[in-house]
């Protein structure tokens, strides 16, 4: 499966690689707003803002998923703590009450 995902992602950089090679040089008008003054740039520097554009913005979500997900496993963790604990006692609890049990079994025999 990794070799694959690997594989995968050599083909798709390829495709751009090529892409950004038969656009080099190429003019780009951008207009942003249908009033404003169109930016005029080539291709390849269009191309490399918006891949790191999508780059940071690809981290800052994953980013914060991840955050998300280690508050989450924490509360998780405490939680599976108190209850380890919880049930640790009501086992000792029950051996406990087992032993008294047969301790006075013993006094009453005797």
């Amino acid at each position: 499966m990794r070799i694959f995902k690997i594989v995968v992602y050599l083909v798709i950089f390829s495709l751009i690689l090529v892409f950004i090679v038969q656009n080099m040089g190429q003019p780009v008008r951008i207009v942003f707003f249908s009033k404003a003054r169109p930016i005029q740039s080539e291709m390849i520097i269009v191309l490399l803002i918006t891949f790191l554009i999508g780059i940071f913005l690809g981290l800052l979500f994953t980013g914060l998923r991840i955050l998300s997900l280690k508050t989450k496993l924490r509360a998780l963790t405490s939680e599976n703590k108190k209850l380890k604990k919880e049930l640790d006692t009501f086992r000792n609890k029950e051996i406990d009450e087992i032993l008294k049990g047969s301790d006075e079994e013993k006094q009453d025999a005797e």
